[in-house]
């Protein structure tokens, strides 16, 4: 069910559209491109980031969430090409998404290669589905910029404001984690070395806007006056 229907403004809309080209798209671009071989040629995590970006386009397009924002997203591929059928979207939603996303492996009679386009959805006669990630990638690219398009042209409503409330709903867990570490005030006035894990994710795009002293391989160690906000969690 759709939890707020209210339109977010262009700028936000374009906000939100600039970080998708400048991460989830030219990831994409960095993925396909790579080198084809023997294990190590990313077709696993290719797939499964197409498929979440899917899953992120349908939930801006209809407050829906899961399995009804990648239908969402995947009807509207198929009205870009014929192939991409309601029976198709089923299969890799269930064989191929759901399996990478569990345990890292699809389920049986998916094939994944990166880069093949000549068997692309092409069926084996042992029923096996064969899906090129390059090939997938550009046919998810073609209707993500018409959808961009329409949302950034104002006709259409969107629903931005379902993800960024969802994603809000995630803090929880991390501030539970936050207080166990029961930080103080004064940790704030002076530099830190902070364990990776809150890094990586808590605080990436903060410590990048203010900028980062030194990187070391395990630790980020941060003067105390580019950090007002990290404390000493170590």
């Amino acid at each position: 069910m759709v939890e707020d229907t209210k339109t977010i403004g262009p700028e936000a809309i374009q906000e939100f559209f600039n970080k998708v080209d400048l991460y989830l798209i030219k990831d994409l671009q960095t993925l396909v491109d790579i080198k084809v071989m023997k294990g190590g040629s990313a077709a696993y995590p290719c797939l499964q980031t197409i498929i979440s970006g899917m899953e992120l386009m349908g939930l801006v397009l209809s407050g829906e969430k899961k399995d009804v924002a990648y239908y969402a997203f995947w009807n509207r591929l198929g009205q870009y090409k014929e192939i991409y059928t309601p029976l198709l979207g089923e299969a890799i939603r269930d064989a191929a998404r759901n399996g990478i996303a569990h345990y890292f492996l699809t389920k049986t009679g998916i094939l994944v290669h990166l880069r093949k386009s000549d068997l692309h959805l092409k069926v084996t006669k042992d029923k096996q589905l064969f899906i090129s990630c390059y090939d997938l990638f550009n046919d998810f690219l073609y209707v993500y910029e018409e959808i961009k398009k329409e949302l950034l042209s104002g006709n259409v409503p969107n629903h931005l404001k379902v993800l960024l409330t969802d994603r809000d709903y995630g803090k929880f867990s991390v501030d539970k984690y936050y207080n166990s570490l029961k930080i103080e005030d004064s940790m704030f006035n002076r530099g830190a070395i902070i364990p990776p894990a809150l890094t990586n994710r808590l605080f990436f795009d903060e410590l990048l806007s203010t900028g980062v002293s030194h990187y070391f391989p395990n630790y980020v160690i941060v003067s105390p006056e580019d950090k007002k906000f990290i404390a000493d969690a170590s």
